[in-house]
């Protein structure tokens, strides 16, 4: 960044500038996503409210999606009280919404929705992209598995390694009117 704003440097040298630090920040995300998938199996789990941190998340990542021209729609169905880690589950739904946010294009809406029912506490984004590559098949939450070319392919399997610490699964389903559907689900009672 320095480099950027300096006089000195000459407009051949910017560009390589500028692409350093693109980079930089490129494996800043892988390296931070190794970091999450090495982190202790289960945390603490405390009781927690999953619309809240869905609503944290969204007041987060509002003005990132308003820089999109995408609207995030938010929608509360139940108790959605439940032991958990709350740190974990906030991570896999930041992801959850960021994977949203860049499959849809200006203009369109993401739709989350945040429900319980006596036994889980679930939490679906709904968005209005391309759809799920079918090539991806079940192999969508494994590490290194990205359909874009700058994912770094771990943000899926944290989401689904934080589901099955709380005794849960998460899914991504193609929506008939188009985009994807992901869920995730989490166990009550933590895992079984």
């Amino acid at each position: 960044q320095r480099l950027e704003r300096c006089d000195q440097i000459g407009t051949c040298c910017r560009p390589l500038a500028t692409t350093i630090r693109d980079e930089v920040r490129r494996l800043d995300l892988i390296v931070r996503g190794f970091l999450d998938l090495a982190r202790p199996r289960f945390g603490p789990h405390v009781e927690s409210d999953a619309a809240e941190i869905v609503r944290d998340v969204l007041d987060v990542l509002g003005p990132e999606a308003h820089s999109r021209g995408v609207a995030l729609h938010v929608a509360h169905v139940g108790s959605t009280i439940a032991s958990m880690d709350r740190e974990a589950v906030r991570r896999a739904i930041v992801n959850l919404v960021r994977n949203a946010m860049q499959a849809s294009s200006s203009g369109s809406a993401i739709d989350v929705r945040v429900s319980g029912d006596g036994s889980t506490v679930r939490v679906e984004v709904a968005d209005r992209g391309g759809g799920l590559d079918p090539a991806l098949g079940d192999h969508a939450f494994d590490p290194f598995v990205t359909g874009r070319a700058e994912g770094t392919g771990l943000g899926l399997a944290l989401v689904r390694r934080v589901a099955e610490d709380h005794g849960g699964w998460a899914t991504l389903m193609n929506r008939p009117d188009g985009g994807v559907e992901a869920v995730l689900e989490l166990r009550r009672g933590g895992p079984p």
